[in-house]
């Protein structure tokens, strides 16, 4: 299981807030991918533990899902000369040679954002840029909160 980094929201390069508008599609589309995750071993489970922690991982695959749909029609705005790559990993875009890692929460009331320490330390989940999305599912919004540089989130933590 990863351990977690805290990381204060100020430290992260804050933008002016940008909403993006989630579609009906956005919605279908992230519940089709946070769907096809199953849970290890059989299609049964048996403990609550085993369930309940089942479907905490399922909805933040679905916020994670919302979050990258969203951002991902924001940058195809904004950068219609590079194509625009999905990781198997839906927490990662590519952007020519750049890795962005895409931090999903449902609040910013906090001033702590939790980063998943594999996403910095492993070679392979380590990202060029960090982007902080708040995902308000009942409000049909992602709003980009900041970003920052993988040389600043390592020197941070």
């Amino acid at each position: 299981m990863s351990t977690k980094n805290m990381l204060n929201s100020t430290d992260i390069r804050l933008l002016l807030p940008e909403s993006i508008w989630l579609e009906s599609e956005h919605f279908e589309e992230a519940k089709k991918i946070s769907d096809g995750q199953k849970p290890a071993g059989s299609d049964t489970f048996g403990t609550l533990r085993e369930r309940v922690n089942h479907e905490a991982d399922k909805w933040q695959s679905y916020v994670n899902a919302l979050a990258l749909l969203g951002f991902e029609e924001w940058l195809s705005t904004r950068i219609n000369q590079q194509p625009i790559k999905r990781d198997s990993n839906i927490s990662y875009l590519k952007v020519g040679e750049f890795k962005i890692c895409l931090i999903a929460t449902e609040n910013i009331l906090d001033e702590e954002v939790n980063i998943v320490v594999d996403f910095i330390e492993r070679p392979e989940l380590a990202a060029h840029f960090y982007v902080l999305l708040e995902v308000l599912e009942e409000q049909e919004e992602v709003i980009i909160r900041g970003f920052l540089r993988y040389d600043e989130l390592v020197n941070y933590t």
